[in-house]
C-alpha cells in the first residue's frame, strides 16, 4: 500500500465549488492527528461547519483515536 507522510502541524487549502447558482468556498485545514498536536486542534476547528476524520483501516489504533476525535468535535 502507498505510504502517506503524516501532517506536521497543519496544512491549509481552499476550494471553490459552483453548484447551480450558488458558489461554495471550502477552507480546508489538514491537521495533524498525533497526540502531541492535540492541544492545537481547537484553534483550527473552532467555528467550523463540518469536519472529516480520517483513519487507517489497517490499524485499529487509528480507528480508536478517530473515535476520540469525533467525541472532541461533538463538544
Amino acid at each position: 500500500h502507498e505510504f502517506q507522510e503524516s501532517t506536521i502541524g497543519a496544512a491549509f487549502l481552499t476550494q471553490t465549488v459552483c453548484l447551480d447558482d450558488t458558489t461554495v468556498k471550502f477552507e480546508i485545514w489538514d491537521t495533524a492527528g498525533q497526540e502531541r498536536y492535540h492541544s492545537l486542534a481547537p484553534m483550527y476547528y473552532r467555528g467550523a461547519q463540518a469536519a472529516i476524520v480520517v483513519y487507517d483501516i489497517t490499524n485499529k489504533d487509528t480507528f480508536e483515536r478517530a473515535q476520540n476525535w469525533v467525541k472532541e468535535l461533538q463538544r
